[in-house]
C-alpha cells in the first residue's frame, strides 16, 4: 500500500488524529462583538457550542449506507441547559456566563426560554433554562459579512478628545440586570405566558465556590442534577449562606426532594424548608411542631410529687 506524506512529519502526524466537537468560524471574531467593539470571546465560545448541540446527527441504512434521515442530540424540543453547567464547562463564573448569554440573545442569535417541568418522580421545578437557536441570523452573522451589531459603540480617532467627567460628586451606578423570560408548564414549543425574570441574588462569587466544595455539589449533581441546582441556588442566599450544610446532608435533602410522592406547589421553597429542617434535627419534609399549651405539657417532664399535685388538684374541680 502506498504511503504519501506532506512533505511535513508533524502534518503527516496530524492525518492520524480525528478533531471533533465544536467549531468557530472566524467571521465571529467581527460580528459577534462586546460593547468596546473587541470580540465576545466567552460568548463566541458559548454560541459554538449551542451551535454543535442543534447540528443534526446523520441516520444511516446499516445496509447501504446511505442517509436515510436526521436525528438531535437532546430529548426535548429545545436544548436545556443551567448556567451552572455552562460555568463548570469553560471555567467562567456564573455572572459572566449570564451576562454573555444575555449579549447573544441581544445579537438575536438566540432565544433563552424558561419553563416549568416536571421530573420522572413527579417533582415540578420553575424556571428551568432552555435555549432556541435562530438559524437565519446564524446565517447573517456567519454567511452575510460583517454584522451591524447592536454591541458596538461609536469609537474616538485618536485626534478627538473624548468626553470628559467632572470627577467631584460623581457616583458610580449599578447596572440594572434584567431579562426577559417567557414560561410555560410543560416541554412543549408552545409558550403560555411570559413574565420579566428579577434580577437573581446568586451571582457566582468565590463564596459560591466554596459553598459547592463544602456541600460536595459536583457529586451529588450527578446524581441529582436538578434538585441538586434547586438546592445550591437555596444557599447561596442571603438568609441561608451561614447554614452549616455538609455534603452528607445536601445529598440527603435532594434525595427526599426526588422521592417526594406528592406534588411540590413550590419547589424552592420545600427545598429552603427541608435545608432548614435538617440543620435544626427535625424530620427534613415536615416543617418543626407547632408549640402550643397542649404541646409544652406533654414534653414537660414532673416529678412523682407534681403529679400528686396535679391529681389532687384535678379531684378538687
Amino acid at each position: 500500500m502506498t504511503e504519501y506524506t506532506s512533505g511535513s512529519s508533524t502534518v503527516d502526524a496530524m492525518a492520524s488524529i480525528q478533531l471533533t466537537g465544536n467549531v468557530i468560524p472566524q467571521i465571529w471574531y467581527k460580528n459577534i462583538l462586546k460593547e468596546t467593539g473587541k470580540p465576545d470571546l466567552l460568548g463566541i465560545v458559548l454560541l459554538a457550542d449551542i451551535v454543535y448541540w442543534y447540528r443534526p446527527v446523520e441516520v444511516r441504512d446499516e445496509v447501504t449506507g446511505q442517509v436515510i434521515g436526521m436525528k438531535k442530540k437532546f430529548s426535548a424540543d429545545l436544548l436545556q441547559r443551567n448556567y451552572e453547567q455552562l460555568a463548570e464547562q469553560f471555567g467562567e463564573s456564573k455572572r459572566s456566563v449570564k451576562d454573555a448569554m444575555a449579549r447573544l440573545e441581544k445579537l438575536g442569535v438566540i432565544r433563552r426560554i424558561f419553563r416549568t417541568i416536571e421530573t420522572p418522580s413527579g417533582v415540578k421545578c420553575n424556571n428551568v433554562l432552555f435555549i432556541e437557536l435562530i438559524p437565519q441570523r446564524l446565517h447573517e452573522i456567519t454567511h452575510g459579512g460583517e454584522v451591524n451589531t447592536p454591541m458596538t459603540k461609536k469609537r474616538h480617532r485618536s485626534d478627538e478628545k473624548p468626553p470628559t467627567l467632572c470627577q467631584k460628586n460623581v457616583i458610580g451606578v449599578s447596572q440594572n440586570r434584567h431579562t426577559n423570560t417567557e414560561i410555560t408548564t410543560e416541554i412543549t414549543t408552545e409558550i403560555i405566558s411570559s413574565s420579566p425574570k428579577p434580577p437573581s441574588q446568586d451571582e457566582g462569587t468565590d463564596d459560591d465556590d466554596d459553598i459547592k466544595a463544602r456541600v460536595g455539589y459536583q457529586r451529588v449533581s450527578k446524581e441529582y442534577p436538578t434538585i441538586a441546582r434547586i438546592a445550591l441556588e437555596e444557599l447561596v442566599k442571603d438568609n441561608n449562606r451561614k447554614l452549616p450544610i455538609t455534603e452528607n446532608m445536601f445529598l440527603s435533602v435532594c434525595r427526599n426532594v426526588e422521592e417526594h410522592s406528592g406534588e411540590i406547589a413550590n419547589v424552592s421553597a420545600y427545598v429552603g424548608t427541608c435545608l432548614n429542617n435538617i440543620v435544626a434535627g427535625h424530620e427534613i419534609s415536615k416543617s418543626p411542631p407547632k408549640r402550643n399549651a397542649f404541646s409544652c405539657f406533654s414534653q414537660t417532664k414532673y416529678s412523682d410529687r407534681e403529679w400528686e399535685q396535679l391529681e389532687e388538684q384535678l379531684l378538687a374541680n
